[in-house]
């Protein structure tokens, strides 16, 4: 259930930013400023914490990581689309800092898995 959540919540950030892009509503711009600027937050608190990341690697796997790949390339997509250019920078920030995090959230669960296999010959 809390995997739903969070696969509705991403898709609803991606409507949330198709919306702003069709209408350019100042208000709408202003709150996806915010988004942008909370998420980035969120990102880097993540990767300067070992525990959150320690946190994070011990999550079960659930969506593919391509998935939210493909969400943060549409969001990047539709943000050039609608000439925003430093939201578009945000996001893709977002997206690195993102893959960051997972990337060195899952460092040690390889290493341990290498230990375990042994020497490859």
């Amino acid at each position: 259930m809390k995997l739903l959540r969070q696969v509705i919540f991403d898709l609803f950030i991606t409507l949330f930013i198709f919306s702003v892009v069709l209408i350019n509503s100042d208000g709408l711009n202003v709150i996806l400023a915010i988004l942008i600027v909370l998420l980035l937050l969120a990102r880097l608190s993540v990767l300067g914490n070992k525990e959150m990341r320690a946190r994070l690697a011990k999550k079960q796997p659930g969506v593919s990581p391509w998935f939210y790949h493909l969400l943060n390339g549409v969001n990047v997509a539709l943000l050039l689309f609608g000439r925003k250019w430093l939201a578009a920078l945000g996001w893709g920030l977002i997206w690195y800092l993102s893959w960051m995090a997972h990337r060195q959230a899952a460092a040690p669960q390889k290493q341990q898995a290498m230990k375990r296999k042994g020497p490859r010959r």
